[in-house]
């Protein structure tokens, strides 16, 4: 029976669409006797202004006839005032229709349509005002007496007459061009009408014959319907047959089914001992941020229900409600984690009593089986006595720096007088150990600074003075620090600077991070090979890139997350090992870092290693 309803609703529904087809050819065939009708009256108006034109122009061909004054008479009368009289009153109607005619074509937008016209227009006006100007002359002549000249002008005027009927004959003949080509275009429009009705009584056509058909389709249709209606009759009472024996299978599969859910409630609360009893906090939240789970041990961390948190914002909750700085980087995560990238960054909750519990937290993407993320699991560890054990350690660091810095700056002191003779003099064996000494002195000396400053940077005690400096005078200040080093290792400094503009920095401390990377790069860089430093303007329009490229031996791919790390060196067994403290990296990435920007590496073995950084332009 459904499929019998179906069947008619589609039948119907194109008889809809036939009427509907019906509808539209009749508002087709008003349309188009609408547009024929004002094709019609276009026509009409078009040939009546062009006619109007047409005699405007045959006015002023008239008037300019009337101006090839004075004759021949006014050699033998000498009645020069009554001629200059008539001249006048000639010039003035003469006038007067050009600029109206010069009106209309302004008006009527008739320049810009048809700029041949103007042309034309123009090249009569011409020789028309040099023929008035030469009347004048004549007749001024004629009154001086001197007929010979007046006749001589007499045939210039004749000739600047002769140019300007041909202009304006042109002018008519552009007139009929402009009506044909309007009668030409209006007959091809006429034309499509004419295919346009063809159309229309061709789709008449059709729905007759739509309509016949159908009919008898839907006849037919309806003979089929009664006889579905008897095989149904038969087949619902197969059908009931069928239902009592899979009404006895489903009593079984329920009975099976009761058994599945017994096993499922048994998983369900060995997973909810170990959900809620881990020493981590864990939680399950939608994409958008609204939590739908916690376990026990997050709960416990701010003394708060289930119902207190669940369906809320995640940024909402206790746990971060504290502070507005961590909300928006929470969101943040989550955005990112919806995305399917795993976040992880430190944060610090307060328990009810306000005792601060740092954490260290991280979003995780659950996605179906098309790789679509459909939830995300917020997991979180206390590590707050790690935190208070890395403290302890930083103190011990920045105590032991402070207390070994003042005797090696006075040992450092008292080996450069001796190297300088104050002491007396000495053995050439005892100079070789006080530079070997010295050298030592200076490395200590720069190791306690660099632990003082990753322990400033750490703390966020360490101020940068931002100036607007010049790009230029940075790196070669650091090229002129460095040049003795590249020449001891017998390598080349080159310089590459393709923005010559000034960036907001510390300029020492921006000294301090090029120094750095490139007394890495020539510790690693082979003989006579350069290091190149590069400045140009980053994609980020507002920084600039720095860049130091050595031909080294390069960097495994899978040791690149570790050079930032403070106290990491790496070493490659085949390589030979280098000296350093290990620091000078990780000062680098917190300073730049501190300016806003950003540091990066690339390395291929066996080619070479780049490193990068980028700071904002000056203001």
């Amino acid at each position: 029976m459904l499929k019998a309803k179906v069947a008619n609703l589609r039948w119907y529904h194109i008889y809809y669409l036939l009427a509907a087809f019906d509808i539209i050819t009749i508002l087709s065939s008003l349309f188009l006797n609408h547009v024929l009708t004002e094709q019609y009256n276009e026509s009409v108006n078009n040939n009546r202004a062009w006619a109007k034109r047409h005699s405007e122009f045959s006015q002023l061909a008239r008037l300019a006839a009337e101006l090839n004054a004075p004759g021949n008479d006014v050699f033998h009368s000498n009645d020069v005032p009554a001629e200059k009289a008539r001249l006048a009153v000639r010039v003035k109607n003469f006038s007067r229709k050009l600029k109206e005619i010069e009106s209309e074509f302004a008006k009527q937008h008739l320049v810009r349509d048809y700029p041949q016209l103007k042309k034309d227009l123009e090249n009569a006006k011409s020789p028309l005002l040099s023929m008035i100007e030469e009347e004048q002359k004549v007749l001024d002549l004629v009154a001086a007496g001197k007929i010979e000249s007046a006749s001589q002008h007499m045939a210039i005027m004749d000739k600047q007459y002769l140019f300007a009927t041909k202009s304006l004959i042109r002018i008519r003949l552009h007139f009929s061009d402009i009506q044909q080509a309007l009668l030409y275009k209006q007959a091809e429009e006429v034309e499509q009408m004419r295919i346009f009705e063809r159309w229309i009584a061709g789709a008449v056509f059709i729905i007759i014959c739509s309509v016949t058909y159908y009919g008898n389709r839907l006849a037919s249709q309806a003979q089929a319907n009664a006889k579905q209606r008897e095989d149904y009759i038969l087949k619902v009472e197969a059908a009931h047959t069928s239902l009592e024996n899979k009404t006895q299978e489903l009593e079984s599969a329920l009975e099976e089914l009761s058994k599945a859910q017994t096993a499922v409630v048994q998983s369900e609360r060995k997973f909810r001992a170990i959900f809620d009893h881990t020493f981590q906090l864990i939680g399950l939240m939608q994409t958008d941020g609204i939590l739908i789970e916690a376990n026990e041990t997050s709960l416990d961390l701010i003394d708060a229900k289930k119902e207190d948190v669940i369906g809320k914002y995640f940024w909402e909750t206790p746990w971060w409600s504290h502070d507005k700085a961590m909300q928006e980087k929470l969101k943040e995560a989550i955005d990112q984690a919806a995305k399917g990238e795993f976040v992880r960054f430190e944060a610090i909750h307060l328990t009810p009593q306000g005792k601060p519990v740092e954490v260290d937290f991280s979003l995780k993407a659950v996605t179906d089986e098309g790789g679509k993320v459909v939830l995300l699991i917020p997991e979180g560890r206390d590590i707050s006595d790690k935190k208070v054990a890395e403290r302890r350690v930083s103190d011990f660091y920045s105590t032991v720096s402070h207390e070994l810095r003042t005797p090696l700056t006075a040992i450092r002191g008292s080996l450069g007088l001796i190297e300088a003779g104050l002491a007396g003099e000495i053995t050439e064996k005892t100079r070789t150990l006080v530079e070997i000494a010295s050298v030592e002195s200076d490395r200590l000396i720069r190791l306690i600074n660099d632990i003082l400053d990753l322990r400033k940077i750490e703390a966020g005690v360490l101020e940068l003075r931002l100036e607007n400096i010049s790009v230029a005078d940075i790196v070669q200040r650091t090229v002129a620090n460095l040049e003795s080093l590249a020449d001891q290792a017998g390598v080349v400094l080159k310089p590459d600077i393709g923005f010559a503009g000034e960036i907001s920095c510390d300029e020492d401390r921006t000294v301090q991070i090029l120094t750095n990377l490139i007394s890495n790069a020539i510790k690693f860089s082979p003989r006579n090979h350069p290091v190149i430093i590069k400045v140009e303007e980053s994609t980020n329009p507002e920084m600039v890139r720095f860049s130091i490229k050595d031909r080294g031996p390069g960097i495994p791919e899978n040791m690149l997350s570790q050079l930032f790390i403070r106290f990491q060196q790496i070493q490659q067994p085949d390589r030979e090992k280098k000296s350093g403290s290990g620091l000078g990296l990780a000062i680098s990435k917190a300073l730049v870092e501190q300016h806003g920007g950003q540091i990066g590496v690339e390395s291929v073995l066996n080619e070479g290693t780049e490193f990068w950084f980028e700071l904002a332009k000056a203001n």
